[in-house]
């Protein structure tokens, strides 16, 4: 049986191919959030759908010492 991945699975399958930033599909409710994990959600446009945005988020610089961000990280680093 297939489980639905949330956001943070997919920033993690990036984080894992060493990537620092992902482009994704967010919620509104969804980008304070990952601001308060410490990730940088730069809003680049919206969807068909009301209030999803397509955003760049980067954890390059994680905003939250011990946030999920953070985490991704070192998980980029890891791989390169």
């Amino acid at each position: 049986m297939q489980e639905k991945l949330g956001l943070i699975g997919w920033i993690e399958i990036y984080a894992e191919h060493g990537e620092t930033n992902a482009l994704l599909r967010v919620w509104q409710s969804q980008m304070p959030k990952l601001e308060k994990e410490g990730f940088i959600v730069t809003t680049i446009a919206r969807t068909s759908k009301e209030f999803k945005f397509y955003c760049k988020i980067d954890w390059s610089k994680p905003t939250v010492p011990k946030g999920e961000a953070a985490r991704m990280l070192e998980l980029s680093q890891s791989v390169a």
